[in-house]
């Protein structure tokens, strides 16, 4: 499926809210004629678009469940940063600054720990860099356009955790344009899309490479 922004992956506490599961349920049953099972396996944020895989048989949820607990589905993601002047330290191996630094290496890796944290804004929690007691995240980063002001930057994370490629974004000084809560300029919504799930099909072992396109939002005027 290709979820749009703004609606969540999965039910809230707002019982009378709706959300993607409830829809793709109503629609598979309304074509079936009859009630139709749907397993959700990941969850993108309520503010986050693109491609979200579920079952439709409940046969398929260990085989799709061990593609996840396994980390052998491997997921990409786009996201639109504010270029700043400076660019801190993401790791022991990057330490650039400017746009020359920028050109001459644009890709890195991100891999602390992250740790549930109540949220200054509202309800929301959000997940905070600690050195003990956190869940591991790791997430590798490429900018694949300088667009003025503004990177155009892919993610590819190899864990699953809660805001994972917002909160290492932030860390690297280069907070996502609308993700206020951490830290990024204001817009209209959170310029995050999830692009692409790559896997081997859990029953005929053929590679799957399933996209779902960049928003007009995301796309170079």
């Amino acid at each position: 499926l290709n979820k749009p922004n703004k609606i969540p992956s999965q039910a809230t506490l707002d019982q009378a809210r709706d959300h993607l599961y409830a829809a793709v349920e109503r629609f598979l049953s309304k074509r079936a004629g009859s009630p139709q099972y749907v397993g959700l396996h990941h969850r993108l944020d309520f503010d986050t678009s693109g491609v979200i895989m579920m079952t439709k048989d409940r046969s398929a949820n260990k085989a799709v469940s061990d593609l996840f607990s396994g980390r052998n589905i491997q997921k990409t993601y786009i996201a639109l940063c504010k270029r700043p002047k400076e660019i801190p330290d993401v790791d022991a191996v990057l330490k650039a600054t400017g746009l020359t630094a920028l050109e001459a290496r644009a890709s890195w890796l991100i891999k602390n720990l992250l740790r549930k944290t109540p949220s200054p804004v509202g309800k929301v929690s959000f997940m905070k860099p600690v050195k003990s007691n956190g869940d591991e995240a790791e997430t590798e980063f490429k900018i694949l356009e300088i667009r003025g002001e503004t990177l155009l930057i892919e993610a590819r994370p190899h864990t699953g955790r809660m805001h994972q490629i917002r909160t290492h974004l932030k860390s690297s000084g280069l907070p996502i344009i609308g993700d206020v809560l951490y830290a990024g300029p204001a817009a209209n919504r959170i310029m995050l899309h999830a692009l692409r799930l790559e896997f081997n099909h859990p029953k005929s072992g053929k590679p799957m490479k399933i996209e779902a396109p960049l928003p007009k939002e995301f796309l170079k005027s």
